[in-house]
């Protein structure tokens, strides 16, 4: 029980909320900054009595990740301590049900790698989460 109760002192949410229920989903998942830059510049061309347009284009996706690689990266339940029954989704395991005692109260265990060192939340760092950018060119007919 030593360990389950460092790891909720050491959670800022938990730590304030301890002997109360916590309302439904709100510690679900961190918050992520993401920030997208999208530019496009058209230039008009005069070639005899046709107008044409040829249209440049720069995008810019997570662009905050580009200046630093742990931001913009959304966050998964650390695997250390989760499961994933057969429908895919993670659930974290800080305390498994051992059984009941004999007044009728849950007995309860915490796994040997919850601590107050312990991370709720791991960046999850995939081709997605990173920065990247294209360049467009595209030519208008009139």
């Amino acid at each position: 029980m030593d360990r389950f109760m460092d790891f909720v002192h050491s959670n800022d949410y938990l730590k304030d909320r301890q002997g109360d229920y916590t309302e439904a989903y709100s510690h679900y998942s961190p918050w992520v900054h993401r920030v997208d830059f999208g530019y496009k510049h058209d230039f008009k061309l005069d070639l005899g009595k046709t107008k044409h347009t040829l249209q440049l284009s720069l995008d810019v996706k997570n662009v905050l990740n580009l200046f630093n690689s742990s931001w913009g990266v959304s966050k998964v339940a650390n695997q250390d301590f989760s499961t994933s029954p057969s429908n895919g989704v993670q659930y974290s395991k800080i305390l498994k049900l051992e059984g009941v005692d004999a007044a009728g109260y849950g007995v309860y265990s915490t796994p040997k790698g919850i601590n107050g060192n312990t991370e709720v939340w791991k960046p999850y760092h995939t081709l997605g989460q990173c920065w990247y950018a294209s360049i467009g060119v595209k030519y208008f007919f009139n």
